[in-house]
């Protein structure tokens, strides 16, 4: 495109192109920024990444108190960083759009929060507390496993609509899949997941060693 403007001073300026860029307003948490519509520019400042994943990661606040995915790549576990970025929704969760990433030059590796199953949150009945996006740990028995998925229950009877029992946990990134009666303790980032057309929670683990056995003696 094209622009020309006869200025005030009798010189005309031309641009061959204009790039329009998208304000971003720092919010003081990513608890706020997830009640913002989607499309608004944010800044979330001094958070933590948790988890990294292919083209994508998740950072959260210091206090543990809220976290949220970031669509996009370039940084670390424990990497402290500055998020600016456009609000969207993935399967009912808050997501940052193109993000653009400061570092801040600090580390923190965050500790993971101990969390019963029927305290996460239900994609389907949204209200309450929000801990879709935080750094989390579960515990208990394998009810159901496929070849991506497998679900884990506490003893709380979760159930999400998908017809099995407990809190559903993504299995691709692990080399070996706990069988059904074992009992596991496992830690991941909470998120949102599409099972046959239900929006269910799961768990991301971020390795094999985020699912430990429990031996039963």
């Amino acid at each position: 495109m094209r622009l020309s403007n006869a200025a005030l001073s009798g010189f005309v300026v031309i641009a061959d192109a204009v790039k329009f860029e998208l304000a971003y307003t720092f919010v003081d948490s990513i608890g706020l920024a997830r009640l913002l519509p989607d499309g608004t520019g944010v800044t979330i400042s001094n958070v933590a990444a948790t988890g990294v994943f292919d083209g994508e990661y998740y950072v959260e606040e210091i206090d543990r108190s809220s976290g949220i995915l970031v669509l996009g790549a370039g940084v670390n576990v424990g990497d402290v960083v500055d998020v600016s970025g456009k609000l969207t929704t993935v399967l009912g969760s808050r997501a940052i759009l193109e993000p653009v990433v400061q570092t801040t030059g600090q580390t923190l590796f965050l500790k993971p929060l101990a969390i019963g199953t029927r305290d996460v949150c239900d994609p389907a009945a949204p209200g309450g507390l929000n801990n879709i996006g935080l750094l989390v740990t579960i515990w208990g028995r394998v009810t159901a496993v496929e070849t991506d998925w497998f679900y884990v229950d506490d003893g709380s009877a979760r159930l999400d609509g998908s017809g099995n029992t407990g809190l559903r946990l993504d299995a691709s990134r692990l080399s070996n899949v706990p069988s059904v009666g074992q009992y596991v303790v496992a830690t991941g980032v909470l998120a949102t997941a599409d099972a046959g057309g239900t929006t269910v929670a799961t768990l991301r683990p971020r390795d094999q060693a985020d699912v430990q056995l429990i031996i039963e003696l």
